[in-house]
């Protein structure tokens, strides 16, 4: 019974364990199978995308601008290139395709061969939810445009699939790159009866972070700042209310600007992202701190100095007690991001 459960859980290892197969693998495979079904296998066309630059990142707009190399590589009879389209470019009256070679190369082994510079703009949706802690995926997609899966099939190079070392984009880091093929499952049959709707796809994704400095520095060092100022009203006399509410209304149109700053950097979005959460709280904090500085001001306006000064107490430990809720409940929102 035991050799018997050392053998499954070996075997369960292996299949685990076992890599995706390359296009040459993939190729032998159904050259080996082909001769055991009746069923017409696809042609399989090897795709390998090398980015040296991306730029004019638009994050209004969704889009973002690519410089980069395409090889292909097939055997067959159809060919991918008269029918291979770019499904998320946009703009492309000003994308660019220069091809190496006016007709396709022929290797040693046979296999076709194909390698071209493009350059346009791509168009990804972007989801903010996470903002300032985001993470976003600059995609490329392929696909074929007349043949189905069962006709044409891609497979990913991804030994050489990668980024340029001097690829750099202003403001983001990267935190990863990969590709992927994926069938691509359209819900019509565009009017004609029995037809096959799945297209195979790959997809080459990089993925783009902010880095922390930005939530730190650009984004909570001035609204810290601002709620500091707002909490300083409480440390006057409760006597002096024009300078008082002076202080909160400077430090309330302050963070309103604030806000509204890194929103113009987003498109129309109709959820709240996580800054704008964080926002909400201090938006509670400079309301509960106008209150009190109401509340002490009538409180105190006709006693003696004791009584006021007992009030002045009490209004550092409200400066305490409101600085604690709005570091715990933003340390709660960065954490959960």
């Amino acid at each position: 019974m035991l050799k018997l459960a050392l053998s499954v859980l070996v075997f369960l290892t292996l299949v685990a364990t076992k890599p995706e197969p390359t296009y040459a693998q993939t190729v032998n495979l159904v050259e080996a199978t082909s001769t055991d079904t009746s069923r017409e296998l696809p042609q399989f066309v090897e795709l390998g995308i090398y980015p040296l630059s991306i730029n004019d990142l638009d994050m209004r707009r969704n889009s973002y601008f690519v410089d980069f190399y395409l090889w292909i590589k097939w055997t067959g009879a159809l060919d991918p290139l008269k029918t291979m389209r770019f499904v998320n470019m946009v703009d492309e009256w000003s994308s660019t395709t220069e091809r190496a070679t006016t007709e396709h190369t022929l290797l040693e082994d046979g296999t076709k061969y194909q390698i071209m510079r493009v350059e346009g703009r791509f168009v990804q949706p972007f989801d903010f939810r996470r903002f300032p802690f985001d993470e976003q995926k600059l995609e490329i997609v392929i696909e074929d445009e007349d043949h189905s899966e069962n006709e044409l099939s891609y497979v990913i190079d991804r030994d050489n699939s990668k980024v340029d070392k001097s690829l750099h984009i202003p403001g983001w880091e990267i935190r990863d790159v990969y590709s992927t093929t994926v069938t691509r499952e359209y819900d019509s049959n565009f009017g004609i009866q029995n037809l096959n709707t799945d297209y195979s796809s790959a997809r080459f994704s990089v993925v783009i972070a902010r880095p922390a400095s930005v939530f730190y520095w650009k984004l909570m060092t001035p609204l810290a700042i601002v709620l500091l100022a707002c909490l300083s009203s409480l440390l006057l006399p409760s006597r002096q209310i024009d300078s008082r509410i002076t202080l909160v209304a400077s430090g309330l149109l302050t963070a309103v600007f604030l806000q509204r700053l890194y929103q113009d950097n987003l498109p129309d979005i109709s959820y709240l992202v996580v800054m704008d959460k964080i926002y909400i709280l201090a938006y509670i904090v400079i309301f509960i701190c106008l209150l009190r500085v109401v509340y002490t001001f009538l409180r105190t306006r006709h006693k003696d100095d004791a009584t006021c000064n007992r009030y002045r107490y009490a209004d550092m430990v409200v400066i305490a007690g409101l600085l604690a809720f709005f570091f715990l409940f933003t340390t709660g929102l960065v954490v959960t991001a």
